[in-house]
């Protein structure tokens, strides 16, 4: 089984560049793969997904983090 050792402290999992006039407002999606944040194990030869809290952050930059949310996922298991 793998550890949050395996994991880097960030990765970027997605982008989308957004130019905006002072006070506009707009509604951007970032669509993430279903493994997000899954590691390929080669004993099983497939992606898993490893049991624990993983926090996914919005920034305009690595030093700008505008927020963040927190996913639980229950426990290890397989995923496409």
């Amino acid at each position: 089984m793998y550890t949050d050792a395996r994991h880097p402290p960030r990765e970027l999992q997605g982008f989308a560049r957004v130019s905006l006039q002072p006070g506009e407002i707009q509604t951007v999606a970032i669509l993430l793969p279903p493994r997000t944040p899954a590691l390929f194990s080669e004993e099983r030869n497939a992606w898993l997904m490893e049991a624990g809290s993983f926090n996914f952050e919005l920034d305009s930059s690595s030093r700008d983090i505008r927020t963040a949310v927190a996913i639980e996922v229950a426990e290890t298991r397989t995923v496409p």
